[in-house]
């Protein structure tokens, strides 16, 4: 029911009312669902942390190989040691969603660098642990590459080892 032409302005309070507590609540849902979100995750701000300077030798390494440019011997050993700081935190926070990008950056980079076991680790471990996401699927391929590229027995999980010669009697 529509208030007459010229009524007074009290009538009108109800509506007003309800308008301003529709936009006070819009207001305060999203902070809510935010403060939520931050609840939820609070041990991936740590892991993001963590991943940082990661990620960014990681980008920069792979700048070089795929121009074609040599690391220094600086850069191979942060490579070494960054084979060794993802194995920790994979282990630390094995179903991570963050780790996908820097360990499928990291296995292209071994894959690259013909450092073949690690990157099968790592492939593997996007492969099993991911796999219906574009990484898992990706590392899946790549897994396919390196194993028509090197062969099936080379990532055998029990290699059998090489003929050796006969003894002489």
């Amino acid at each position: 029911m529509k208030p007459a032409p010229g009524a007074p302005l009290n009538d009108r309070k109800p509506a007003r009312a309800l308008i301003a507590l529709g936009l006070l609540l819009l207001l305060l849902c999203p902070l809510s669902a935010d403060a939520a979100k931050k609840k939820k995750g609070g041990g991936d701000t740590e892991l993001q942390k963590s991943l940082e300077p990661i990620s960014q030798t990681l980008e920069g390494l792979l700048d070089k190989v795929q121009s074609n440019t040599l690391f220094s011997a600086k850069e191979a050993g942060e490579l070494i040691n960054l084979k060794f700081t993802m194995m920790d935190l994979i282990k630390d926070n094995p179903t991570s969603p963050l780790l996908m990008k820097p360990a499928y950056q990291a296995a292209l980079l071994y894959k690259h660098r013909e450092q073949f076991s690690d990157a099968y680790e790592l492939f593997t471990f996007l492969n099993n642990t991911f796999p219906d996401t574009p990484y898992g699927q990706q590392a899946r391929s790549e897994l396919f590459k390196m194993k028509k590229l090197l062969g099936e027995h080379y990532f055998a999980p029990n290699p059998t080892p090489p003929p050796t010669e006969p003894t002489k009697k």
